[in-house]
């Protein structure tokens, strides 16, 4: 089991102990984590007409899907400090991607609408202990110093286009 979240100055000697390859998984893993879960929040929107179609029912109804989502989402990233403190970071990430995966492969074997509803709010459970957890683990290994310049990076390096033929033509520092 993890050791309890640090506080203070021990937060910023773990910090200065983590080395290089240790940051990149941390931040390649919570890439991951966490942007699946963002995506999770917004992407099923574009489905709303086809499950309409398919499920027969109104926008009224298949709105749950996002509102349970979000809902779920915001009540679980309260307890997300506690399972932290109580289980540690690699084990609440862990069991909240499993829950996340396994909650997402149940939405998309929904037989009707309130198993695709139970399904997201699952998901959006998963999605709100990921989120919070995400900031302590990239606290946790980089010290207070370097945390702003590297979201800066990292930042800037997500909002970028992804690079292809036509793009390298341009000049995107003009």
């Amino acid at each position: 089991m993890d050791q309890p979240a640090r506080h203070g100055r021990e937060d910023a000697k773990t910090a200065l102990s983590a080395s290089r390859h240790e940051r990149a998984l941390v931040v390649l893993t919570v890439l991951v984590g966490t942007v699946s879960t963002l995506l999770a929040a917004t992407i099923v929107n574009v489905a709303f007409p086809a499950l309409m179609q398919e499920l027969h029912v109104g926008n009224d109804s298949v709105q749950w899907v996002a509102t349970g989502f979000l809902a779920a989402t915001t009540s679980t990233m309260l307890g997300a400090a506690w399972g932290i403190e109580r289980y540690g970071e690699r084990n609440v990430f862990i069991a909240a991607m499993v829950v996340f995966a396994a909650s997402s492969i149940l939405g998309m074997l929904a037989w009707n609408l309130d198993a695709l509803i139970a399904a997201r709010v699952l998901q959006g459970g998963a999605a709100g202990i990921v989120q919070p957890l995400s900031m302590v683990s990239l606290f946790r290994v980089f010290p207070p110093e370097a945390r702003g310049r590297f979201a800066t990076v990292l930042l800037s390096r997500l909002h970028q286009p992804l690079p292809c033929p036509r793009m390298r033509r341009r000049h995107w520092t003009d």
